[in-house]
């Protein structure tokens, strides 16, 4: 019996959303599988476009900028060296160097918060992995190791919305104004293809 509660667990961890409409419907199909299975609880609604990818967000050393590369003129061999995403985004926004000193510190603040909660979700998946490699594991145990998991993700994106909103509180309207228009065009950028492809946009340069 605990053999099929098990294949439950897998199945309804796997479905995609096509399959599973929503996530009471993973949750009957574990209660399916015996009386007393275990309910599991509903995870958070999907993260933002703002939100997304918290768990694999990068470390502020990536994002920190390089000595020299700000100044305008190229360097004696004329190759102009490749921007940091710090430096890129800065430039784009038009941070003034107090806002750049201020969000590395929002940087390093959210770093330090993140990393621990990303150490424990790597554990929780480990340990949910080889729970639904054990036929003989305890149901309860999964349950625990999803709510578990659904906890630690509410963390990271608690920590990640703090560091939005101060982050936002650096900029002044122009600069904010700047900051939405990017965001809208990442949540138009998966349609760019088919534009292309249908020749309503022009292709890459």
């Amino acid at each position: 019996m605990k053999t099929t509660t098990v294949c439950a667990l897998a199945l309804a961890l796997s479905l995609p959303l096509s399959l599973a409409a929503s996530w009471e419907d993973r949750t009957r199909l574990l209660d399916g599988a015996r009386p007393d299975a275990v309910t599991i609880e509903a995870p958070a609604l999907p993260d933002s476009p703002e939100l997304g990818g918290i768990d694999e967000a990068p470390a502020p050393e990536i994002l920190v900028d390089e000595p020299g590369q700000d100044a305008e003129a190229l360097p004696e061999d004329g190759v102009a060296p490749r921007l940091t995403p710090f430096v890129r985004v800065a430039r784009f926004l038009g941070l003034d160097e107090t806002q750049r000193l201020e969000w590395r510190e929002l940087l390093e603040i959210r770093h330090a918060a993140m990393l621990p909660l990303r150490q424990e979700l790597a554990e929780d998946k480990q340990a949910l992995a080889e729970f639904l490699a054990n036929p003989d594991a305890d149901p309860a145990i999964g349950g625990e190791l999803l709510r578990e998991i659904r906890r630690t993700k509410e963390a990271m994106r608690a920590v990640h919305r703090h560091y939005l909103e101060d982050f936002e509180a650096l900029l002044d309207e122009e600069q904010r104004r700047k900051l939405q228009a990017m965001r809208a065009t990442a949540r138009l950028a998966p349609l760019l293809p088919a534009f292309r492809a249908a020749g309503l946009v022009p292709p890459r340069s």
